[in-house]
């Protein structure tokens, strides 16, 4: 997902970082608040890998 914004004349690309992966739900939940105290905009997602679910921790990032 990429959204293209607007700010002081220059382009801004918003876009998914992945910095975590794990097949523990728990795990994934405790890593994103991590990122929510260090003042980051963070969600999980779900995913399934060869029949095994994974959980991915994102953070949005502008580069």
């Amino acid at each position: 997902m990429r959204i293209r914004t607007k700010r002081r004349g220059k382009n801004a690309v918003i876009g998914k970082k992945i910095v975590y992966i794990t097949p523990y739900r728990n795990a994934a939940i405790e890593t994103m608040k991590e990122y929510h105290r260090k003042g980051y905009e963070a969600g999980v997602e779900r995913e399934v890998e060869n029949g095994q679910n994974l959980y991915i921790v994102f953070i949005y990032s502008r580069d």
